[in-house]
């Protein structure tokens, strides 16, 4: 889905009005998920319809331009029902205030599902908004397309595979591997296969031919383990079952059962941008220059293409 149909509220515009001249701060306080949709426009609302779920609001950074980019992270741990999303909302007060509003909604009529936590294990989506600041009449809020994984590339080739009920990838989301047993190829022909080498015999593709088969492991990441690549923490591990051809590879969060250390690794899990696969291993990317302060570690499951 867009998620493009954003707005500052009425109650947030006011808020920037009491702040211009005065020296003080905006505060973006916390970001909440919603099942259901506005009444009215969006610039009338005063809080998230239908509120669903608290999301992790991570710090704002300033950019150029009087602009700043605020990232919010949805994960579906404790979740025990699933329900589709259709708004996202971003509250705020003044730094010197304890009070609170609806600053910036943004809703999306067809909405996104989003699983239980027993339905998909480790289940997270994050959306990134670019808020320029003029004049208190003047504030926008835009998505910044850099900051989101369309849902339109859940299970679509070079996108990103959805698990299903089990925590696995869905059949329908793997490379098709059906072999037409008819004419030569009853008789051990096989034909060669896109990319690569024929075998002219049955015996001889089961010898030599690699044959695809899901893996699943995990991986640790600790925290002495980051280190600055430019502008951005990185970080190699070695993950003997990872390859460079690895493609539908699912790599996610393996929290704490106590509730304190999880919410700890929740907060760390999203400053995690991406994490891609080499050959035995697997190197992850964080956003900006900030890293994780506990140690993470990582369900990884995948195929070889």
């Amino acid at each position: 889905m867009s998620w493009t149909n954003a707005a500052i509220t009425a109650a947030g515009h006011a808020l920037q009005a009491a702040l211009v001249g005065t020296g003080k701060g905006l505060v973006f306080t916390r970001a909440a998920s919603g099942a259901g949709l506005a009444a009215g426009t969006l610039e009338e609302q005063t809080a998230v319809t239908d509120e669903r779920q608290a999301l992790s609001l991570q710090p704002a950074q300033v950019l150029e331009g009087a602009k700043v980019r605020v990232r919010a992270v949805l994960v579906n741990t404790g979740l025990s029902a699933g329900y589709t999303m259709r708004q996202l909302g971003f509250y705020a007060r003044a730094e010197d205030s304890g009070d609170e509003v609806l600053y910036a909604l943004v809703q999306d009529e067809a909405g996104d599902p989003i699983p239980a936590a027993a339905e998909s294990p480790g289940f997270s989506v994050d959306w990134t908004y670019v808020f320029s600041f003029g004049n208190a009449a003047e504030v926008t809020v835009e998505l910044d397309p850099a900051g989101v994984i369309g849902w339109g590339a859940v299970g679509q080739p070079d996108g990103v595979a959805g698990l299903g009920p089990d925590g696995k990838v869905p059949e329908e989301q793997l490379p098709d591997m059906t072999v037409d047993l008819s004419g030569d190829k009853a008789a051990g022909i096989l034909p060669l296969a896109k990319g690569g080498t024929g075998a002219s015999a049955a015996q001889g593709a089961r010898t030599n031919l690699e044959v695809a088969k899901p893996v699943r492991t995990t991986a640790s990441f600790p925290t002495s383990g980051w280190a600055l690549s430019g502008s951005v923490y990185t970080q190699t591990v070695s993950c003997s079952v990872a390859k460079a051809t690895m493609k539908y590879a699912n790599i996610g969060p393996q929290y704490s059962t106590d509730a304190s250390a999880r919410k700890l690794e929740q907060e760390a899990y999203a400053l995690i941008a991406y994490v891609d696969t080499a050959d035995g291993q697997l190197v992850a990317t964080c956003w900006g220059n900030e890293k994780p302060a506990v140690n993470l570690t990582l369900i990884f499951e995948g195929g070889v293409d």
